[in-house]
């Protein structure tokens, strides 16, 4: 999720995006409405199904998705979302270099 300068809400990051949508914020914890309160992890262990441990994990060209390496392409923004502790633990830890891979 990223924060919307012009709306100040959490929208979609997305790798491949505009600028601001590059610059994700967090992890949504659920899904909610346009209005409706959101949750955001921003850092720390977060619980999550369908991980490969020890696998560094990235924000995805799919807007709000989050990918191994593999999956970012040459022009995409590489940001670095976290590291798989097991199979259900993503230990959150965004970095966001603002750099374009090659």
């Amino acid at each position: 999720m990223y924060l919307s300068p012009t709306t100040g809400k959490y929208e979609l990051a997305d790798a491949d995006g505009a600028a601001d949508l590059r610059r994700p914020r967090g992890i949504a914890l659920h899904a909610a409405g346009i209005g409706q309160p959101l949750r955001i992890h921003k850092e720390g262990d977060l619980t999550m199904d369908g991980l490969t441990a020890g696998v560094t994990y990235y924000q995805s060209p799919n807007p709000g998705g989050i990918a191994p390496r593999a999956d970012v392409l040459t022009g995409d923004y590489v940001t670095v979302i976290g590291v798989a502790k097991s199979t259900t633990v993503l230990a959150v830890d965004i970095q966001f270099p603002n750099v374009a891979s090659a």
